[in-house]
């Protein structure tokens, strides 16, 4: 009987097939990080777009209005799809898309926030404007996290949602802007939730705190806050592009940890912050830097 002959591929093969797996899994970690950044046609979610772009990312930005998404998308050169993060099939609809231009979604970024661009105390409170505050604030990022998560779950690589923290994240009092406060306590407790709920899957939660950002939002309570509330802004609020540029490459970091892992990014932290009053008061640094002292 004849000797079978042998299965075992040339030498030359095999390497040929380990150099194309090589080059296959690093094509994968070269591969551009695509970013999805909602309320990201002004203020911090527009430089957050911006930053994540020249970072060499693929993005996706998105706001309510679908003009003024259209006209942010070709300001930066990016993807744009309008939604209301307060409407499941809205953000469906812009997952979905993001999923048709890019591929899939490696880090999520649940930025829309709002204020109603209103300081009273509760008593004072619109209704309406206390319904638009939580609604965007909290029920949004619930369904953007949900809606993210789908889809991230599903892919290879998993992927990373963020949660803007925000005045009011630490649990202290936030006079003048209850609702906001309130709405951005609840984020941290979301984030823990998330964290537990998956520590055993390829999605992780990633909570930013941007610190005091001199956006629209806070430009609306110059006078809200008398004096002490001008000097604080002037001595710590930083432009929107400044936060971006410290918040990017972190984020981008956070992509490579372990899946389900809970992380945190604080640009405004207690030193930082010490370190900024005392210039203010000790060189005269930033005053009048926002608003005349």
């Amino acid at each position: 009987m004849a000797a079978r002959a042998s299965r075992k591929p040339p030498a030359s093969t095999v390497r040929r097939r380990r150099t194309v797996a090589a080059s296959s899994s690093a094509a994968v970690q070269a591969a551009k990080p695509r970013v999805v950044v909602t309320g990201s046609t002004k203020g911090l979610g527009y430089a957050l777009a911006a930053a994540f772009r020249d970072a060499g990312c693929s993005v996706v930005v998105s706001g309510r209005s679908a003009e003024r998404t259209a006209e942010a998308a070709r300001e930066l050169g990016v993807a744009g799809c309008s939604a209301d993060v307060c409407k499941a099939s809205e953000v469906e609809a812009l997952l979905r898309h993001a999923l048709d231009v890019m591929g899939g979604v490696d880090l999520f970024i649940a930025n829309a926030g709002t204020n109603a661009y209103a300081y009273t105390e509760l008593l004072d409170a619109d209704a309406e404007a206390l319904a638009e505050i939580v609604n965007t604030n909290l029920l949004g990022s619930l369904l953007c996290c949900a809606a993210a998560g789908r889809a991230m779950r599903a892919q290879p690589g998993g992927g990373l949602v963020a949660l803007l923290e925000g005045a009011g994240s630490d649990g202290a009092p936030t006079a003048k802007f209850a609702a906001y406060g309130a709405s951005k306590a609840a984020l941290r407790q979301l984030a823990a939730t998330l964290q537990a709920e998956w520590k055993e899957s390829n999605v992780g939660i990633l909570s930013i705190s941007p610190g005091l950002v001199f956006t629209e939002l806070v430009e609306s309570g110059r006078d809200a806050f008398g004096s002490s509330g001008r000097f604080f802004v002037n001595a710590l609020a930083e432009e929107p592009a400044v936060v971006a540029a410290a918040v990017v490459p972190p984020a981008l970091a956070a992509l490579s940890a372990r899946r389900g892992a809970a992380q945190r990014i604080e640009v405004l932290t207690p030193a930082v912050a010490a370190t900024k009053l005392l210039r203010r008061l000790l060189l005269g640094e930033n005053k009048s830097r926002h608003y005349p002292e």
